[in-house]
């Protein structure tokens, strides 16, 4: 079983990535100490590999004892890698898969070290169940089982777990905690995705003075702190030169002043509709819902749009005077549009009279042939003139239903006009001839 030797490279090894991988360096003594430590745990290393039974599982748990002493100190690649193998020898797998998996991710390894540790790594997949965790974005902690467990590393990550069902923890700073399930099979690699939904970012305008202010095309009340999703967006007021702002997840607050163009000459802009959620665009931006609104804008030509649901829109031309007001009063007409007297009835109808009539022809089919059945029998029986009449008497009916249901979709399909248009109208008439009898339909569909 080898491992891996502190004298030489390792030293070095020690004092490099003790700057790299913990958060404040270690003093001269703590290397001391870990350098005491890894030996220590060597030793115990070296008698478990050579001892049997219960002696060599105390050897190994002392040199694990040590290493973890060691690793709390300054974390090393050769104490990383030892630390697995001693895991690995009191077949606590699970953990042994891991600090091979930590020992492959620092950096400057050679190809045969590489190597060496890629043949652990395969050879205990064959006995542990792997999990490869990724998450969007990358970069998140990874919490198994339990949200209140240590981190396991940060995505994507790949992590030896027991057999069985597990749940998976995943967070990073800016982002609502995502959780996904996993079913680990000894021998197999599964594989699960988490996606982060970010949490929104605290956002304050400064906008003291200057009416209306458009976030994304929409006023926003700038006198208190908004919670805005990240991403790109657009503040603008009037004619002044727009903001651009680009807000980041885990970004806590942002601070934004919006000057207003000195230049810039304002009007009073009051519109009065007769709907209450109407919204009033001006010159494409919307500036505000309401029946009744009166806001600073702009002076000059506007275009103004006023827009509701269920309403035709109303667009209207009109001049801001500078420091004056302009007045404007819009009656939204409703908006009929193409509804249609029966929406989708007329469908429905259809429908029906093609599953029944499909009912009826094959009833009808299984009458034909018990007719013929029965006529060709030498010893007819009552029960097979009673089914033979049953089976006759079942078509008519269906067939009499879908005649009937089918007349219905025709009239019902010819009225069903939009309702701005002429109404239609059909005559249905029957006459008895011989043998039967005639059904006769004639009638108008909208205006022809």
């Amino acid at each position: 079983m080898a491992y891996r030797n502190f004298f030489g490279f390792a030293c070095m090894v020690l004092v490099t990535f003790a700057v790299a991988t913990v958060p404040a360096p270690a003093s001269a003594d703590e290397n001391s100490m870990a350098r005491v430590y890894f030996e220590q745990g060597n030793q115990a290393l070296t008698r478990g590999m050579n001892a049997r039974g219960r002696r060599k599982t105390r050897f190994l748990q002392q040199a694990l004892e040590s290493y973890m002493q060691s690793l709390q100190i300054v974390r090393t690649r050769n104490v990383v890698y030892n630390a697995g193998v001693a895991l690995e020898g009191l077949e606590r797998d699970d953990e042994a898969f891991g600090y091979f998996r930590e020992y492959l991710e620092f950096p400057n390894l050679s190809a045969e070290e590489r190597a060496e540790a890629m043949t652990k790594l395969t050879a205990l997949r064959q006995r542990v169940a792997v999990v490869m965790i990724e998450s969007t974005p990358p970069g998140a902690e990874v919490r198994i089982d339990r949200r209140d467990l240590a981190v396991v590393g940060t995505t994507p990550l790949e992590v030896a777990v027991s057999a069985g069902n597990h749940r998976v923890f995943v967070s990073a700073e800016g982002y609502v905690d995502g959780e996904g399930t996993v079913m680990g099979a000894t021998g197999r690699r599964e594989r699960v995705a988490v996606e982060l939904s970010a949490e929104p970012i605290a956002l304050v305008i400064h906008s003291e003075g200057m009416g209306t202010v458009l976030l994304d095309g929409h006023p926003v009340d700038t006198s208190g702190e908004l919670r805005v999703m990240p991403g790109e967006h657009v503040i603008r007021f009037g004619d002044a030169p727009p903001i651009h702002v680009t807000l980041r997840p885990g970004e806590g607050r942002r601070e934004v002043r919006f000057d207003a163009p000195q230049n810039a000459p304002q009007g009073m802009l009051a519109v009065s509709t007769n709907v209450d959620d109407a919204s009033v665009f001006v010159d494409g931006e919307i500036l505000n819902t309401g029946r009744e609104l009166e806001t600073s804008v702009a002076s000059g030509p506007r275009t103004i749009r006023i827009e509701a649901p269920g309403y035709a829109p109303a667009t209207r031309r009109i001049d801001i005077p500078a420091d004056g007001e302009a007045r404007l009063t819009v009656h939204l007409e409703e908006d009929v549009g193409d509804e249609s007297r029966f929406g989708k009835l007329p469908g429905v109808l259809w429908l029906s009279a093609g599953v029944i009539g499909l009912g009826a022809a094959g009833t009808g089919i299984a009458a034909v042939v018990a007719n013929s059945n029965f006529n060709s029998a030498t010893d007819q029986t009552l029960d097979q003139a009673h089914q033979v009449e049953t089976l006759n008497t079942a078509a008519d009916i269906l067939f009499g239903v879908t005649a009937g249901v089918g007349i219905a979709a025709l009239i019902f399909t010819l009225l069903n006009h939009d309702v701005e248009q002429p109404p239609s109208a059909i005559e249905v008439s029957a006459a008895p001839v011989e043998g039967g009898g005639v059904l006769m339909a004639r009638g108008t569909w909208g205006a022809q």
